[in-house]
């Protein structure tokens, strides 16, 4: 074979090693999935944060007492539980449900939840220190206890150890229409503002469905779907660290265009329809109804209340709904929709936007998972690195949970189509977070004949998978924390493309010389 052939053929093998093999997450807890809450009776609503030493605080509704209340568990880096059977956060009389939590800006976490022990929903809050000892009034701090309904409650941290709560309140309309109130507690436990929160929207007809981030001052943004006009809009709202409101009384309009907007709520970790821009100001998606068929949309709102831009990021025919979208860490998101547009099944597709408004792939996205059965949308989760890692059901017989890891420029890092992430069928609500390891959770209320428990799963890609207990203990110590990165399955993706040229030019030179 003369020098050119060799050259040739080794070329190709540098080609071949020179495209990235597929490095699937691995799963770190056992057993898979780690039983989390698994009493008698029902288990649902979980929430989950990883908290400052690394360690994972999960929190849920359960009626094993007979009442629906709040109870948490923490688990270090191996799955292992640290609070024995799990701790009791509030079994006042009534019942208590949705909890969120967030971290408290050191080693501890604080939960907010729906609660009824005066006969109506109310909202309260606990801040739980790393042993799970409550830290505010037994059974919670109130937060909100006006006589009419607050529901769909969320919260983020303020940086000062307390914690901005927002949610849903009847009060204005006597029960007959909702309006946004906003609360801000310290770490003490004491609430800041006016009581009973400070209302950021009191316009005609409901406002509900409420998302908040910290601004990049010393307060918040406030935003939530909008019946002013006889049609879903979308409106937002800045309040400063002293609960003062900042924009137009009522909220500036992200989108008011004739038909509605359709925004998916929830409060689960990872299911959300509205994520920070970095900059002080909110970006949001939503479905859009106005034509004949449901289209995908974002819009980012600046930090003074300006509609910076909105963009159409798929206008396919077939219904695009249920967006979810997440920071890509640069102000930009991703956003990630259920899209119908093969006419037959629901396939996932996903867009980045830039800070700036501009899509950065394909025209209409680029496909996640595009299988021949159904696909729905579950959960976008932020990951280190500006990467995201979306989850999503999948049904092949039964459902299950599949996942998918996509970088900035749209790359997949694990099998085309996705990998299964939970292979069972799950039960009723779920969520999804990142973990500082390089790795995501995943949280479930499984269905075990009739009953519904907590279970979760820890998964890390290859580089940054570790095994061992790294301790914790019920002490709540520090959790071992490491550095990990995305890999190909070659150390280096180079490093084979340099053998095998550094190979062909010795061949060459070798077959000049005969």
């Amino acid at each position: 074979m003369d020098s050119q052939k060799w050259f040739a053929v080794i070329a190709l093998i540098a080609v071949f090693y020179a495209c990235p093999a597929y490095a699937d997450p691995i799963p770190q807890w056992v057993p898979d999935p780690v039983p989390i809450a698994t009493g008698p009776g029902q288990q649902v609503f979980v929430n989950g944060v990883e908290d400052a030493a690394g360690c994972h605080v999960i929190v849920w509704m359960g009626n094993q007492t007979g009442n629906n209340d709040i109870y948490a568990q923490r688990l270090d880096q191996s799955g292992n539980v640290l609070w024995g059977a799990g701790v009791t956060v509030c079994n006042a009389g009534g019942n208590q449900s949705t909890p969120v939590v967030v971290r408290d800006g050191g080693t501890g976490t604080i939960i907010a939840w729906h609660d009824r022990r005066a006969g109506n929903d109310d909202i309260y809050a606990q801040r739980l220190n790393a042993n799970g000892i409550p830290q505010w009034a037994a059974n919670g701090q109130v937060v909100c206890n006006d006589g009419f309904d607050q529901q769909n409650v969320v919260a983020v941290v303020d940086g000062l150890g307390g914690v901005f709560i927002a949610w849903t309140d009847m009060r204005g309309g006597g029960g007959a229409d909702s309006d946004i109130y906003v609360q801000r507690m310290n770490a003490a436990g004491v609430a800041q503002w006016v009581a009973n929160g400070v209302p950021t929207c009191a316009a005609v007809n409901n406002q509900e469905r409420v998302g908040i981030v910290r601004d990049a001052a010393d307060g918040v943004v406030v935003v939530w779907s909008d019946w002013r006009n006889g049609n879903y809009d979308i409106y937002a709202q800045r309040i400063d660290g002293a609960g003062a409101v900042q924009w137009a009384l009522d909220g500036v309009a992200v989108c008011a265009a004739p038909g509605d907007q359709e925004m998916d709520w929830s409060n689960a970790a990872g299911i959300s329809y509205y994520c920070s821009d970095l900059q002080g100001g909110i970006i949001v998606g939503w479905t859009d109804s106005s034509g004949a068929d449901r289209n995908t949309q974002v819009a980012r709102v600046n930090a003074a209340g300006v509609l910076s831009w909105l963009q159409t990021v798929c206008s396919q025919a077939g219904d695009q709904q249920s967006v979810r979208i997440a920071s890509d860490g640069s102000g930009g998101v991703f956003a990630v929709w259920q899209d119908f547009r093969n006419g037959a099944d629901n396939d996932i597709y996903a867009q980045r936007v830039s800070l700036a408004g501009a899509v950065q792939w394909a025209i209409d996205g680029i496909p996640i998972a595009t299988g021949p059965t159904e696909q729905t949308s579950g959960a976008v989760v932020e990951m280190t690195g500006g990467d995201v890692v979306i989850v999503w059901i999948q049904d092949v017989g039964i459902q299950q949970i599949w996942g998918q890891r996509i970088d900035v420029a749209g790359n997949p890092s694990w099998t085309a189509n996705g990998v299964v992430v939970w292979a069972t069928q799950p039960g009723w609500g779920g969520a999804g977070y990142r973990e500082s390891a390089g790795g995501f959770v995943i949280l479930i209320c499984q269905d075990n004949g009739g009953t519904q428990d907590v279970f979760g799963q820890l998964w890390r890609d290859p580089a940054a998978s570790s095994g061992g207990d790294h301790g914790g203990g019920a002490g709540g110590g520090g959790c071992f924390v490491t550095t990990g990165t995305r890999t190909l399955a070659w150390p280096s993706r180079f490093g084979p493309i340099l053998f095998t040229l550094a190979l062909a030019f010795l061949c060459t030179r070798r077959r000049a010389r005969q």
